[in-house]
């Protein structure tokens, strides 16, 4: 790693690149996920190499993993509300869909009151 000073900059700008989309809710699982493969090339180098620093960067490594499964299942949380909560929705309007069909008065079931029952020319 030390051989190369491109390699060191690239690998540098890649540890550094994730620490500003893990500060916002919104690019946490795009900063987990860039975190999650440059710590593994950083654990890997170290554990292979033999750097007295491996626990620090397995340590790194296994935040960024948990950043991204808690946003993934955060993800897919919120994913199934919304599909539950629209089932839900489309069973109340196919019910109310019944309802007015079925119904003598349709204007009214849809919250049209009439002032006159009976039309003005009979």
């Amino acid at each position: 790693m030390a051989a190369s000073p491109g390699s060191q900059l690239v690998a540098g700008v890649a540890e550094v690149f994730p620490a500003p989309l893990l500060l916002h809710r919104r690019t946490v699982t795009a900063g987990g996920l860039v975190a999650a493969v440059t710590m593994t090339n950083v654990f890997a180098l170290n554990l292979f190499c033999d750097v007295p620093v491996k626990l620090f960067s397995g340590h790194l490594l296994l935040a960024a993993l948990v950043l991204l499964a808690l946003s993934w299942l955060l993800t897919a949380l919120v994913v199934v509300q919304v599909g539950l909560s629209l089932r839900a929705g489309l069973r109340t309007l196919r019910e109310g869909r019944v309802a007015t069909r079925c119904s003598p008065a349709p204007l009214k079931t849809r919250g049209f009151n009439l002032i006159q029952e009976k039309p003005f020319n009979r």
